[in-house]
């Protein structure tokens, strides 16, 4: 794997530290956020399209339900 060094900002380091936590190092934490934005970088127009229904289903069902799916779910 190559490496890379990288110069942040105390306050960006800060959040990451706070983000990562005991069980996760800062660059596995980095690699991850590059993975996701790439990933997202690469979401077609119309997956994007299909994700933003499939959340707008969502949204409405939660409305009809007294509780949320996901408390519903995790309950």
């Amino acid at each position: 794997m190559a490496q890379i060094t990288l110069r942040v900002p105390d306050d960006l380091l800060d959040r990451i530290e706070d983000a990562t936590g005991p069980e996760t190092s800062r660059s596995e934490y980095l690699r991850e956020a590059a993975r996701d934005r790439l990933d997202d970088d690469l979401l077609t127009d119309e997956l994007r399209d299909d994700l933003d229904d499939l959340e707008a289903r969502v949204d409405r069902l939660e409305e009809q339900q007294p509780e949320s799916l996901i408390d519903r779910l995790l309950g």
